[in-house]
């Protein structure tokens, strides 16, 4: 049964995957797998869709798995940022021939503003994104990497957590996502300086 999870005013999260449970909390979209098998969580489990999210033209920035990669441009044109390319020969963590990723957080800055998909937690699974062309667009793919783990073995059925933000700068969406993330991943113990979500803040405006 298709299932359309209200986000905000302007947008709807599709639910796609039936082994998952999807619970809109405030600003957050929580999963939780209801599946009854304990087959192993896969490397690509999706979680919800983004229907028709990107508009021609658009400049998209995201993070790869590690800090060192970027990945920036309009869609037809995405740029590699950083030392270490994030798929490539050398240091390949996904088939080749699989659609590239977007690990963390993915903005899409269009004539509607700033919108940043990201995940507000990392406590098990890492969290990324795809885009996917379809007849009507492209659809924006939020996923984890279930590592092959075996729910068994979990000590909770509850996975992590995203939102959707827009606003007119990215610093706003930047800022707002940081607070989010914090809820789930406060300040250790003993830091004492403040701690920034950064990101290449001028690819966006760059006309490539």
């Amino acid at each position: 049964m298709t299932e359309y999870i209200p986000v905000s005013q302007e947008l709807d999260a599709l639910a796609i995957n039936p082994e998952i449970k999807v619970t809109k909390r405030n600003k957050e979209l929580h999963f939780e797998n209801v599946s009854l098998h304990f087959s192993p969580l896969s490397s690509r489990t999706a979680l919800v869709r983004f229907e028709n999210q990107i508009e021609s033209g658009a400049y998209i920035l995201g993070d790869g798995f590690q800090m060192l990669c970027q990945t920036a441009g309009k869609l037809d044109g995405l740029v590699d940022i950083g030392r270490c390319p994030d798929n490539n020969n050398s240091y390949r963590i996904y088939p080749e021939d699989a659609p590239r990723r977007f690990y963390n957080y993915l903005v899409v800055e269009q004539s509607t503003g700033f919108h940043l998909y990201g995940f507000t937690s990392c406590h098990r699974f890492a969290g990324y994104f795809e885009l996917q062309p379809t007849g009507h667009g492209v659809d924006i793919v939020a996923l984890i990497d279930g590592e092959e783990s075996s729910p068994q073995h979990w000590a909770s059925n509850q996975l992590e957590s995203l939102t959707v933000l827009h606003g007119d700068s990215l610093e706003e969406v930047y800022n707002e996502y940081a607070n989010l993330i914090s809820n789930h991943h406060p300040t250790r113990i003993g830091v004492s300086g403040e701690s920034l979500l950064v990101g290449a803040l001028g690819m966006l405006t760059m006309r490539m």
